[in-house]
């Protein structure tokens, strides 16, 4: 960063930012915003303005609307999950356009999801065009012609110019994504937001010194930990089927509990426990619920062998979760999914986590077995690169890389 930019930063340090986001509620994007705004509050003034989950109150947004123009804020930022828009990705799209078109305040907007399924939709505003659309494109595909094809991307595109969601982000003045691999889903199916896109991964977690747990840890037992919400995204039910390949004091440790807003939640739940009976497994698994308290909570994870993420791909920027677990420097096995990638970029991060395969939990368990015993070395490869991850993605650079496009937002204005 320049010399000048420093010194705007400096200048600008009484900037008061409106974080539009969920808040102080059982929530992932709720856990990021705070450990954001922990960073930031050093910085700028800081003014939570809560999003809520559904069901939305008739007159709610207008009302959210109101205290973001009402607010003291000079800059609104704003973390985007389609459920906080609403039911379904095209009726969060329009209400993100209306809610963003109706701010008389500069706007930058986090999106913590990045779909191409999604992104590529095109949704036009009556059921006639919708339908011969869809014919329209099933003919061009079928015909397989270069041509066809060509012309059936070149209308796709123009329609999705159209779209309530790209109208949101060319009024917005930065979008903010975690990850290269999200923006560059971004780039390739909207160009023209190509010079708003700006990558800033999710900062590692520090870990408190004064850390406390309740948990029993049997000695010469292996924990494989997983975090968070007990949801199908992230396939515990792959790691319990892995046990069977594994040595007996191998343990797998959830540190969560279902999401009070996943409607697949008990299902899921079902799913897992299913797993675990005809696995003959219960000794070997334990579910402690969410730990609330962020001394008790690191606490738990300290006591962690071995950390998993075999999650599937679900379109996620990034991963608080990866965030928070790199600082205990122990062995991470994930998946291939987008969101696991962004802190390997680096040379001397690149192999800071492995990749299990997970269409097989008896390759999934032969990697933790394989990683678990190259950790025995205190100069293995892995660890030298999460020691190298944690000094380049620290809160205090994360900040520093907010401020400057801060500065830069309140600069346009002025």
């Amino acid at each position: 960063m320049c010399p000048q930019m420093n010194e705007i930063i400096n200048e600008f340090k009484k900037l008061k930012i409106g974080f539009v986001t969920p808040w102080r509620i059982v929530c992932g994007n709720a856990e990021y915003a705070a450990r954001i705004v922990e960073g930031l509050r050093e910085h700028v003034v800081i003014e939570p303005i809560p999003l809520n989950f559904p069901p939305f109150e008739k007159g709610h947004f207008e009302k959210l609307v109101d205290q973001i123009n009402d607010s003291e804020a000079d800059i609104i930022h704003i973390q985007h999950e389609y459920v906080f828009f609403g039911q379904t990705p095209p009726e969060s799209d329009r209400i993100l356009f209306k809610v963003v078109k109706a701010l008389n305040k500069p706007t930058i907007v986090t999106l913590h999801t990045v779909r191409e399924d999604i992104l590529g939709l095109v949704v036009l505003p009556t059921v006639f065009l919708q339908n011969f659309y869809r014919v329209f494109n099933i003919l061009c595909r079928s015909l397989k012609l270069k041509i066809f094809l060509k012309i059936n991307e070149n209308i796709a595109r123009r329609l999705r110019k159209k779209s309530p969601f790209f109208k949101a982000m060319i009024i917005a003045d930065i979008i903010v994504l975690h990850s290269h691999v999200s923006a560059t889903i971004l780039r390739n199916i909207h160009p023209e937001l190509a010079s708003k896109i700006k990558v800033i991964p999710i900062p590692i977690a520090t870990v408190p010194n004064d850390v406390s747990n309740d948990l029993v840890k049997v000695n010469g037992d292996i924990w494989l930990m997983m975090m968070g919400f007990v949801s199908d995204y992230k396939n515990h039910v792959l790691i319990v089927e892995a046990l069977a390949f594994l040595p007996p004091n191998f343990k797998l440790i959830i540190v969560g509990g279902l999401h009070p807003q996943d409607t697949k939640g008990t299902k899921y739940w079902c799913k897992l426990l299913e797993a675990i009976d005809i696995g003959k497994v219960e000794e070997k698994v334990k579910v402690t619920g969410f730990i609330e308290e962020k001394n008790r909570y690191f606490g738990a994870l300290k006591l962690a062998d071995i950390f998993l993420m075999p999650y599937k791909e679900v379109g996620q920027s990034a991963s608080a979760v990866l965030a928070d677990i790199v600082g205990f420097e122990k062995p991470i096995v994930t998946s291939n999914a987008g969101s696991m990638f962004e802190y390997r970029y680096g040379l001397n991060t690149m192999h800071a986590m492995v990749i299990g395969d997970t269409k097989s939990p008896k390759r999934f368990a032969d990697t933790i077995i394989n990683v678990y015993e190259k950790f025995k070395s205190p100069n293995n490869l892995h660890l030298s690169h999460l020691k190298n991850l944690k000094s380049e993605i620290s809160s205090e650079k994360i900040s520093t890389m907010y401020m400057e496009i801060y500065a830069n937002v309140k600069l346009k204005v002025l």
